[in-house]
């Protein structure tokens, strides 16, 4: 939970903090959402945040874009995009 920029309400729990650092070191996938599972039920059970919704977006990409990768929350490295001219044509 700290430090991070994305913790705005400055919460703090020892329990979802072990659970979230052993998710992001867990190589099972199963295991791993187990993990993930339990830390959101430890973050939902404290009332800290109230989810009303998700975020749903969607990109349209002409057909020369490459590289255009996204994160979970959704950040673009855009360091990695480039243009293939085999398909500026189009």
């Amino acid at each position: 939970t700290t430090p991070s920029y994305l913790n705005t309400t400055r919460w703090k729990d020892k329990v979802f903090d072990r659970l979230l650092d052993s998710a992001v070191r867990e190589l099972d996938p199963g295991a791993r959402m187990h993990l993930l599972a339990r830390a959101e039920k430890q973050l939902l059970s404290a009332y800290v945040v109230v989810p009303l919704y998700y975020e749903h977006q969607i990109r349209w990409l002409q057909p020369w874009v490459r590289g255009l990768e996204e994160s979970s929350m959704d950040h673009r490295g855009l360091a990695q995009v480039w243009f293939d001219p085999a398909h500026l044509d189009q």
